[in-house]
């Protein structure tokens, strides 16, 4: 992400920065050891220290100018934040409000509260997310002071951070499997947007340049505390990217993933499974974070949104073992603590090393349905196959559906409804090969013969892939992907079978999406490409009587050979290379084969 700092002089001066696709940026310092930036004040010092209280005034208050906003790409929203420099943060002496102006005017003035995902400290205040619509043309904070009998409180400065995500880039394409989050659990991982989908600056790689992995016992649930509604979720994402790294300072996102109200699920944290994120108050050990998008504080989650989590909490308390309502203890914060629990339950923490903390987070209407999401992911994990479609007794390579070739081609019904990916490549000659395949079932045979022929008969919309092997680690043999696209067949012969081995055959549907019609034919045969006749002669010409070999150059595996020798000795062959064919007289002879 493009991003540059901004010094506020006698006059303002901003600029925004574009990143097709990922955003753009105002950064501002605003300096407060001059008045320069201050509109209008009461009770006010100007200090080498900052803006404080004058004398012995009890309070003090100061707008600053008001500040252009300007983009060149913002479409949906535009945030702010901002932290600031001074004293007196941490004992409630110093309160900041915002208001913007739009093409109707100022709107009122809106308190500003300290970020639930930093600890408070008394010489720096970190504002939460603002959330300001896209008509929003300028900005002004004020900010008021009170004495207090700990300190004198003064605010130095103020880093601000103005992004929009941009423009809206359409519907993205959700994820269904990715090698970062492979395994082989029952329940799966829900589909879900990669980071790249929802516009990271830095796509699928991590942000981090060196991430920390954990053994994940916990699973801690947040809410972002921001609006419950939006025309742009993954700008939404890429907003609290930004926050995260360009306000909070972190190397990336701190959630491991989201869910928005819809219950589509985002990819956070880049580096895969079990990479150690940011959101547990300063104890990220031995957690996953999932921020549910909203704020919980006096609406509850949609219906989808708490759907959504129960199915990505199921894959992961599948993937570690773990039982969503059981009590663990959980040493980071030297708490005992359910599997499932909200960012507040390490408001308590004895832990040396963890952050004070007095989170409300995941929200006071919430974290009491924290039971029935525990409940949730307990009920579904005890049902057959996570609550999904068994998937086919040929979803395994290992468990492989025989197949017996017969000559004319006998079909055998089969069908990829609830299978589950194998983890292999997409074969060499598939037009789409950048993704593991997906959903595919595997057949078996013992090769009877040496040539033989395998064909796919697919049903109106399934697109298949068909590849053959040697063996389940993926020994290409061949493959047939003849981008007819749905309904059309796939087939191949195949001429170096070795009679007596076993060979395994794979099928699938094309790309990363699955079929709306999942059901095909397949059949083992005689191959189905016609021979096509040649042969050559050991010589064409020569002085009577002339002995002549014949070798056969037959394309597509012939089966029998029929050989007319025309005035030769013997006329009539039916060898696959007749040797010793004599000519007695001159003359030109015609052969067919």
């Amino acid at each position: 992400m493009k991003k540059n700092k901004i010094l506020l002089l006698a006059v303002l001066l901003f600029t925004g920065f574009t990143c097709f696709g990922q955003g753009e940026n105002i950064f501002i310092d605003l300096e407060f050891d001059k008045d320069t930036w201050i509109s209008n004040s009461e009770n006010l010092v100007i200090a080498p220290n900052g803006a404080g209280l004058s004398g012995h005034s009890p309070k003090a208050m100061f707008t600053s100018i008001a500040i252009p906003v300007a983009f060149e790409s913002a479409e949906s929203f535009i945030t702010v934040s901002f932290s600031s420099r001074g004293l007196g943060f941490d004992s409630n002496q110093i309160h900041f409000s915002i208001r913007s102006k739009d093409n109707e005017g100022w709107g009122d003035w809106q308190p500003i509260h300290q970020s639930h995902e930093v600890a408070p400290h008394e010489s720096r205040f970190v504002s939460q997310l603002l959330f300001f619509d896209v008509t929003c043309g300028q900005i002004q904070f004020m900010v008021e002071l009170s004495a207090g009998q700990k300190q004198t409180p003064f605010v130095k400065s103020m880093s601000l951070n103005i992004f929009t995500p941009g423009k809206e880039k359409g519907a993205p394409v959700k994820t269904k499997q990715s090698n970062n989050y492979k395994n082989d659990c029952y329940c799966p991982l829900p589909d879900f947007f990669n980071r790249d989908e929802w516009g990271c600056p830095d796509g699928e790689e991590p942000s981090c340049p060196s991430p920390s992995y954990t053994n994940v016992s916990h699973l801690i649930v947040h809410h972002s505390a921001t609006s419950n509604t939006s025309t742009n979720w993954p700008g939404v994402v890429l907003s609290f990217w930004d926050y995260h790294v360009n306000t909070l300072g972190w190397c990336d996102i701190g959630y491991n993933w989201l869910v928005d109200p819809d219950g589509n699920l985002y990819e956070g944290r880049g580096g895969g499974n079990n990479v150690k994120g940011a959101h547990f108050s300063c104890a990220n050990a031995y957690t996953m974070g999932v921020c549910v998008i909203g704020n919980f504080m006096e609406d509850e989650p949609t219906s989808e949104a708490k759907e959504g989590l129960i199915r990505l909490l199921s894959w992961k308390c599948c993937d570690k073992e773990l039982i969503a309502s059981a009590l663990v203890y959980h040493s980071p914060t030297q708490l005992t603590l359910p599997t499932v629990c909200g960012h507040r339950d390490a408001n308590e923490s004895l832990a040396p090393n963890a952050c004070p903390s007095g989170t409300a987070c995941p929200g006071d209407l919430f974290y009491p349905l924290l039971d029935e999401i525990r409940a949730g992911v307990d009920s579904l994990m005890g049902l057959p196959f996570c609550g999904g479609f068994a998937p086919p007794a040929n979803d395994n390579c290992d468990l492989a559906q025989d197949l017996v070739y017969s000559p004319d081609c006998e079909f055998v019904a089969a069908d990829v409804s609830g299978a589950t990916p194998s983890g292999l490549d997409a074969p060499d000659c598939s037009g789409y090969n950048g993704f593991p395949a997906l959903e595919d079932v595997w057949f078996s045979f013992v090769a009877d013969t040496t040539a033989m022929g395998i064909k796919v008969v697919p049903s109106e919309m399934f697109d298949p892939v068909l590849a053959l092997y040697n063996n389940c680690e993926g020994d290409e043999l061949a493959c047939s992907d003849m981008g007819g696209g749905v309904g059309n067949m796939e087939y191949f012969d195949y001429n170096n079978f070795i009679v007596g081995e076993t060979y395994f055959i794979r099928v699938y549907h094309y790309g990363q999406l699955s079929p709306l019609t999942t059901n095909f034919e397949i059949c083992l045969s005689n191959p189905f490409l016609y021979p096509y006749a040649n042969f050559e002669a050991s010589s064409t010409q020569g002085q009577a009587p002339l002995s002549v070999d014949f070798t056969d150059l037959t394309e597509n595996v012939p089966t029998s050979w029929n050989w007319i020798f025309e005035g030769g000795i013997p006329e009539t062959s039916t060898d696959q290379n007749p040797v010793g064919i004599i000519y007695e007289e001159p003359g030109v002879y015609d052969v067919m084969m």
